[in-house]
């Protein structure tokens, strides 16, 4: 749900409200259909230790060491994780990790 909170956030300070409400509106659809992680004290771990050595702030942090565990979920299955964000630090951090990365904004 982090991911929700920072989606509806970022929108926010981009779009009106109402245009924010149509927004909200389509990803509550599209939210069914995505895969959600749960916060456990390994991610938790993870991203203390990300936010310690990349200077990021607390919900990022939690952001790239969701996508860590993710990667590590998948890496049997030859699957490739993108990450995406649109915080330059958050980007760097994660392509420091090995990550291929993708700025929606840009």
């Amino acid at each position: 749900m982090l991911g929700y909170v920072e989606l509806i956030a970022a929108l926010s300070r981009r779009f009106t409200a109402a245009e924010v409400t149509d927004l909200e509106s389509r990803l509550q659809l599209d939210w069914q259909d995505m895969t959600r992680v749960p916060v456990t004290d390994t991610i938790l771990l993870r991203a203390a230790n990300v936010a310690r050595d990349y200077r990021l702030r607390g919900a990022d942090a939690v952001h790239l060491a969701t996508a860590m565990e993710i990667r590590e979920d998948l890496a049997s299955s030859g699957e490739r994780v993108v990450f995406a964000a649109s915080d330059k630090e958050l980007l760097a951090a994660a392509g420091a990790n090995g990550f291929k990365v993708l700025d929606p904004a840009a």
